[in-house]
């Protein structure tokens, strides 16, 4: 994590959902470090290592998110960051990376895949306009959930 100006951490996420929770207030995910940020209403925010995009997803689609998060997450994972002052860390939402190749035709395209209404959706895009797609995107309720060469 890189710090602001002012010290406080930055966490970049690219997933996040609302929560319906007694003591939960938010979930943050970063796919490419496989981070997760659970931040309790408390103010107090815990950081954990290595949990994948599946179990982050559980997180927050369980019955109960905080019976899901004591039973599969507290003590399970390492704690990176712990802190008890929510201005000490800064969430930043970022796009998902693609990497524009050419394939074997010669041609540039990409096939998103993204979450809308917890349906999975995919749909091909010129390399030319990636960019654009995903900032429009990231802009809605749609979740980007990968970006592959096509």
């Amino acid at each position: 994590m890189t710090l602001t100006a002012t010290g406080a951490m930055i966490f970049e996420y690219d997933y996040t959902a609302p929560v319906d929770s007694s003591f939960i207030s938010e979930i943050y995910y970063n796919t490419e470090h496989e981070k997760l940020a659970v931040v309790f209403d408390s103010g107090s925010t815990f950081v954990y290592d290595g949990v994948d995009k599946l179990m982050a997803n559980d997180l927050t689609t369980a019955w109960s998110v905080g019976s899901y998060y004591d039973h599969h997450i507290k003590g399970k994972y390492a704690v990176s960051v712990h802190s008890n002052d929510l201005d000490l860390i800064e969430f930043v939402e970022v796009a998902p990376q693609a990497t524009v190749q050419t394939n074997t035709t010669g041609l540039k395209s990409f096939e998103v895949t993204f979450e809308l209404l917890e349906e999975e959706f995919t749909v091909f895009v010129d390399a030319e306009n990636l960019s654009d797609a995903l900032v429009r995107f990231n802009n809605s309720e749609i979740t980007v959930t990968g970006v592959g060469l096509v």
